[in-house]
C-alpha cells in the first residue's frame, strides 16, 4: 500500500516551476536590462553560458557526512612535532659582518683624504724654492734690440756670472752677437747660481756650463 501511495504522488512540473521562477524574476530582469543591454555582444553570450554552469555547481550536493569526515587530515603525532636541530654554516656572514664592522666610515675616509692631501703639501712645501728652480730650464727667446746684458738683467742672473762666461766664450762670441729669435736657455743649482747657459745658433745648441772651482766651460 505505501509503495502505490508513493508511486501515485505527483511530482511537480520543472516547466510549471520555470514559469514561476520567471514571475519572480521578472522586476529584477526589468531592472537589470538596461545594464545589460550595454554590455558587448560576446559578454552577454559568455555571462549566458557561465551563469547557468555555476548555479548547477553551486547547487550539486557535496556528498555524505562520512565522506567529508573521511578527507579530514590524520592527527600528527607529538613525537613528530618536536623541533629538529638543524645546522646552519654562518661562517660565510659572519666574515662578512666582520668585514663591515672593519670598513671605514664614510668620515674616516674623508679624513684619510685630507692627511694624504696635507701630506703631500707638506711634501712640496719641503723643496726649497732654489732646488725647484734648478729642476728646470728657463728659456728665453731674444728681443729686438738685446744685448747679453739685457738678457741677464731680465732673467735676474748675476752680472759676475755673465763676466765669468763672456772669458771664455771663445772668438766667435755667440753670447756676446746674440740676434732676435734665438732661445737662451739657463739652468741654477740649488743655490740659485748660474749653472748651465745654452745658446742656440745656426741649427746647433752651444753650451756654457759651470765647473767645481766656481769658472766656466765651453761644451764646442
Amino acid at each position: 500500500m505505501n509503495k502505490k501511495n508513493k508511486m501515485n504522488i505527483k511530482r511537480p512540473d520543472f516547466s510549471e516551476q520555470l514559469t514561476i521562477f520567471k514571475k519572480k524574476c521578472a522586476p529584477l530582469i526589468e531592472s537589470v536590462s538596461p545594464y545589460w543591454l550595454r554590455l558587448p555582444v560576446f559578454h552577454r553570450k559568455a555571462l549566458r553560458v557561465l551563469v547557468p554552469v555555476t548555479c548547477v555547481l553551486f547547487l550539486l550536493p557535496s556528498g555524505e557526512k562520512g565522506e567529508g569526515e573521511s578527507i579530514q587530515p590524520a592527527a600528527i603525532l607529538a613525537a613528530e612535532m618536536q623541533r629538529q636541530s638543524v645546522s646552519l654554516n654562518l661562517e660565510g656572514l659572519s666574515e662578512q659582518e666582520t668585514e663591515l664592522r672593519n670598513a671605514p666610515s664614510p668620515y674616516e675616509k674623508e679624513q684619510e683624504k685630507r692627511i694624504a692631501r696635507s701630506v703631500e703639501k707638506t711634501t712640496e712645501a719641503s723643496i726649497s724654492e732654489p732646488e725647484q728652480r734648478a729642476a728646470k730650464w728657463h728659456d728665453y727667446k731674444i728681443q729686438e734690440g738685446d744685448t747679453l746684458y739685457q738678457v741677464f738683467r731680465k732673467n735676474n742672473l748675476s752680472l759676475t756670472e755673465l763676466n765669468k762666461v763672456v772669458k771664455i766664450e771663445g772668438a766667435d762670441k755667440p753670447l756676446s752677437n746674440v740676434k732676435k729669435g734665438q732661445l737662451f736657455r739657463f739652468k741654477l743649482n740649488t743655490k740659485g747660481e748660474l749653472d748651465i747657459v745654452q745658446i742656440e745658433r745656426q741649427g746647433e745648441a752651444i753650451m756654457f756650463f759651470r765647473m767645481s772651482d766656481g769658472n766656466f766651460g765651453r761644451s764646442k
